[in-house]
């Protein structure tokens, strides 16, 4: 079975969904939040899950649009949440104008959660955010955190990093920000790129793989492929392509039914 983490524009809370064949998905909680935190000033967005060795399920997510810190919630029925912190993922540096999309992977040679989430910064001159880049840390406990790095920057504006491991290839999906989604930006669309290190550097650059005006890419890997599901924002609809050797890759959206309104899905496989 799979479970589905996603947030709704209208409520930016968090909601969970399910399904067997990662295609066709069927709300859980009859379709209400699973958490709600507006109460407390704060937003759900970018909801990513995972579970950890001790089967302690961790949520991460963009807990406001100019949040420096990275929400972080447990869980051990992935129906009742516990807040447990506000990350300060880029320590007080002023500057900062937002931490969003938060995700975490293992690095295989020192067994290390790798943290990564995008960052941009304001300018000095005007209050317009500027140098979109992905950012991580590293943890063992999420209670301790080492200082930010700067984890990906292909000289370009970038956001919403996936990286899945295979084959000893750390493969990673990114949308290019160039344009901020402007009408005239030839961008806004999702690439890929592989590293042999957890930490980079990333290469193999490839073409724009998605519609323009497309966004939040999720990696899942099932039968010996790889899959990118992705919010194609544009078409306001979620659409998703599968690759043997992420390289050549095929459409797959008409095989999907996703919840409506669903924006940033994190997909994970769930063993109860």
């Amino acid at each position: 079975m799979y479970i589905m983490s996603y947030s709704k524009d209208e409520t930016q809370s968090l909601y969970l969904a399910s399904s067997e064949d990662m295609f066709h998905w069927k709300d859980l909680n009859d379709g209400a939040p699973v958490l709600d935190l507006r109460d407390q000033g704060k937003i759900i967005r970018d909801p990513y899950w995972f579970t950890d060795s001790q089967g302690l399920f961790h949520l991460l997510f963009t807990d406001n649009w100019n949040s420096i810190t990275i929400g972080h919630a447990v869980s051990r029925d992935l129906q009742r949440f516990e807040m447990k912190s506000y990350i300060s993922v880029m320590g007080d540096n002023s500057d900062v104008a937002n931490c969003w999309a938060p995700e975490v992977f293992m690095d295989h040679e020192t067994r290390e959660y790798v943290l990564i989430w995008s960052s941009s910064f304001y300018s000095k001159n005007t209050d317009k955010r500027i140098s979109n880049r992905i950012y991580s840390c590293r943890t063992v406990d999420f209670i301790s955190f080492s200082e930010p790095r700067k984890f990906f920057d292909p000289g370009y504006q970038v956001i919403d990093a996936s990286v899945s491991f295979k084959g000893g290839i750390y493969h990673m999906a990114f949308k290019d920000e160039r344009g901020h989604n402007s009408p005239d930006s030839p961008y806004c669309a999702i690439r890929t790129a592989i590293s042999t290190k957890a930490n980079g550097p990333y290469y193999n650059i490839s073409a724009l793989l998605t519609p323009w005006r497309s966004e939040g890419p999720i990696l899942v890997q099932q039968d010996s492929k790889f899959y990118m599901f992705y919010d194609s924002f544009g078409d306001q609809c979620y659409r998703g392509i599968k690759s043997s050797d992420f390289k050549h890759w095929t459409d797959i959206s008409d095989q999907m039914e996703f919840p409506r309104h669903c924006k940033h899905v994190c997909i994970r496989e769930y063993i109860g």
